[in-house]
């Protein structure tokens, strides 16, 4: 197995808990960096890791030969500088979604990956779940049939998605301000920008998911926004998709997606992102005859292990990735025309 060299830019809660904690578990992965202006916190993650070197700057690691690829855990606002540094120096690069805070930042950050020859992939980790994984084959049964979904029905309400995960190492160091370059769509005012980050934060993984489940090109049909809520109606092909956009206080996590057939379902219950090695819950229906109802018994994997374990063979020339940048500008395409249907911008 190739020895896939990594650094890591960031590493306060996410990056510790969702990503370096995982990468350090993997066969054929040698941490070698970590970049974070917080010495005291990079310098006891480091410790903590067996990482040999600690650097205050994305761009000091920019510049290390002995390092192949990098997971930069940032604020999507911070995405595009770093990305840019990093894969302009001929590193792969695994950001956190979304990709960018525009459809222009977003596809400039494709272009650099596709320029550079080496590859930018996006924490879509819900691609890589075990159950997601299953209900996509599910749903890919009937389209063998020539049949299409009717409907796609999504909401995500949140809830604990920590889940009792406090072994980070955490400091009171203050983080400096970010490198961020202005942007969000053009056409917005500032208002509306912020509209559009705030969406793509939490609900691109959801349009991001549907799209990995149905596949084929989304459309937005119309926004319905009411106080802190949105209803958006979207479509791939002849099914129609509803997604609702709100918020719950509870102790669990609440986000389902249920694509409906003529005759049956399919139904993803998705867990707490930091819910570890338990995968969505997920069951099929088929009417008939002999009607039948199945949910499999999944092995205990994590999605963001499982988009670790993926990253790594990517970079070695194995597989290709599945969670692009050029993918992921698709999703920024579909949010900034939800807020401006939201806002009566076309």
């Amino acid at each position: 197995m190739k020895e896939v060299r990594m650094g890591f830019v960031g590493c306060g809660f996410m990056g510790q808990v969702a990503h370096i904690a995982n990468f350090s578990a993997l066969p054929g992965c040698k941490m070698v960096a970590v970049a974070d202006p917080r010495e005291d916190m990079a310098a006891q993650v480091a410790a903590r890791y067996g990482i040999q070197r600690v650097y205050k700057d994305h761009t000091e690691m920019a510049q290390d030969s002995e390092v192949d690829a990098v997971a930069a855990i940032l604020p999507h606002v911070a995405n595009g500088p770093v990305a840019k540094d990093l894969l302009g120096a001929g590193k792969h690069v695994l950001l956190e979604k979304p990709l960018a805070v525009s459809v222009k930042q977003g596809q400039e950050m494709a272009d650099a990956a596709a320029q550079a020859g080496v590859h930018l992939c996006v924490g879509y980790m819900k691609r890589f779940d075990a159950g997601v994984r299953w209900a996509r084959e599910a749903i890919g049964s009937w389209a063998s049939e020539d049949k299409t979904p009717k409907f796609v029905r999504a909401h995500c309400y949140g809830g604990d998605w920590i889940c009792g995960n406090n072994e980070p190492i955490m400091t009171e160091e203050s983080y400096p301000p970010l490198k961020v370059e202005s942007g969000g769509p053009e056409d917005m005012d500032d208002e509306a920008k912020q509209d559009v980050q705030m969406f793509a934060n939490i609900y691109s993984h959801n349009i991001n998911l549907v799209r990995f489940l149905l596949g084929g090109e989304m459309t937005v049909l119309s926004v319905t926004s009411h106080a802190d809520r949105m209803i958006v109606a979207l479509a791939v092909g002849d099914t129609l998709i509803s997604l609702e956009c709100g918020g719950m206080a509870c102790q669990w996590w609440d986000e389902v997606t249920t694509t409906y057939f003529g005759d049956g379902y399919v139904d993803v219950k998705t867990p707490s992102p930091l819910l570890r090695n338990v995968p969505a819950s997920v069951e099929r229906y088929r009417a008939g005859d002999d009607g039948m109802r199945e949910s499999p018994v999944l092995p205990w994997t994590w999605s963001f292990r499982n988009q670790a374990e993926a990253f790594l063979n990517t970079v070695r020339g194995e597989t290709e990735p599945v969670n692009t940048a050029a993918d992921a500008v698709k999703d920024m395409e579909l949010i900034e025309e939800i807020i401006r249907r939201k806002r009566g911008l076309r």
